[in-house]
């Protein structure tokens, strides 16, 4: 999983949205993901699911600079995804918690983004940092080919994270508040 990120050789605005990489940072996190692929010596089709937004051409460039082979591109929904996917390695994206919910591995690198998150959202710090396979950018090798190595690969820990900050029926509790607070709302007027 991939953010947006700026074009090659773009500058970024001040006050630009923070949510959108710079283009060096998806390049890099490319490169590092088929260099742990290299690393663990095993043959993998890689998916790559980028932003919905991103640039197609973009993500072209940068996975071909990366030496990445054998890889699809998709704009795909990834809940159709999720029932095919082995391991997810990922920047910081809310779809995460997806693959994590399927029991799915999931490598998430720290990038400044992700340090941009725990700084405003200490629960998001506690959640994400937590994961089993949160990784520094120096750690990713060797986390994905630890992953990579093992054949049981249902991930029952990173569940019961989950399960901690989203319990049972939390959705519907949301939604019970949320038209509370309506009622509320339209009582008052």
């Amino acid at each position: 999983m991939a953010r947006k990120s700026l074009p090659e050789g773009a500058q970024r605005p001040p006050g630009f949205d923070p949510f959108t990489l710079n283009y060096e940072e998806t390049a890099d996190f490319y490169a590092l993901v088929a260099g742990a692929i290299k690393d663990a010596g095993i043959e993998v089709e890689v998916v790559i699911k980028p932003h919905p937004s991103s640039s197609e051409p973009e993500n072209h460039k940068m996975l071909s600079q990366a030496g990445l082979e054998n890889y699809i591109l998709t704009y795909d929904s990834f809940y159709d995804l999720l029932p095919s996917i082995d391991v997810v390695v990922a920047q910081f994206t809310t779809a995460l918690s997806l693959p994590v919910a399927y029991g799915i591995p999931t490598l998430l690198m720290e990038t400044n983004l992700q340090r941009y998150v725990h700084e405003r959202w200490p629960l998001l710090e506690e959640y994400y940092t937590n994961l089993q396979f949160y990784s520094r950018p120096c750690e990713v090798i060797n986390t994905l080919k630890e992953i990579l190595s093992k054949t049981e690969r249902e991930c029952t820990e990173d569940i019961d994270l989950l399960r901690k900050y989203f319990d049972d029926n939390a959705l519907d509790l949301a939604v019970e508040r949320l038209e509370a607070l309506l009622r509320i709302n339209d009582e008052s007027v």
